[in-house]
Order: structure tokens, then C-alpha cells, then sequence
């Protein structure tokens, strides 16, 4: 292949090998800071601020698997789906956990 097709997929390799290097990276670096510098792990509440950039990645990857005609309808589905499992969480978890004790 030639041309955008042939773009296309060396953008989706790289993307790829990034996405493994950063997977290894992290683990790495968590190995290291939890064992062999017996430091105390960072708590969960320090990566809420990546949350949201995570859930749109999501949404568009999970979007490209339906038929064009159907990504609007998947777009608006996926996002119900995230606000009511934040929901969930939120009344089930989180404020019975903090706020009900």
C-alpha cells in the first residue's frame, strides 16, 4: 500500500510501541519506588486528574469499532455509560466511605 493507508498504519505502530514503552515504564519505576526503595506507593487520589483524558480515549477507541452510522448514537451511549458508572461509584463508594462514617 501506498499513500494514507500505508501512513496510517506506521502512525498506529508507533502509537503501539509508545503506549508498551510507557506501560513498562511505569511498572518499572512502580518496582522500584514500592521494593527496592521501600517507599510508600502514592495514593489512588493523586491520578484523578488523568481520569478524564483516559475516559475519552476510551470513548473514541470503543467508537471506531461501530459502523459510521452508528458512532453518534455509540458516542452518546459510551459517555451515559461513564456518568452513570461515576455515579454509581460516587453514591456507592465514595460517599458512604468519606462523608457517612
Amino acid at each position: 500500500k501506498t499513500g494514507a493507508g500505508r501512513l496510517l498504519k506506521r502512525e498506529q505502530k508507533i502509537s503501539f510501541l509508545f503506549l508498551i514503552l510507557a506501560v513498562i515504564t511505569t511498572v518499572v519505576i512502580a518496582f522500584i519506588r514500592t521494593t527496592v526503595l521501600d517507599f510508600v506507593p502514592l495514593q489512588g487520589r493523586y491520578i484523578f486528574p488523568v481520569l478524564v483524558p483516559v475516559a475519552i480515549i476510551f470513548v473514541f477507541g470503543l467508537n471506531a469499532l461501530f459502523l459510521k452510522k452508528f458512532q453518534n448514537a455509540a458516542v452518546v451511549a459510551l459517555l451515559a455509560g461513564l456518568v452513570v458508572l461515576d455515579l454509581v461509584s460516587w453514591a456507592s463508594y465514595l460517599l458512604p466511605a468519606h462523608y457517612l462514617v
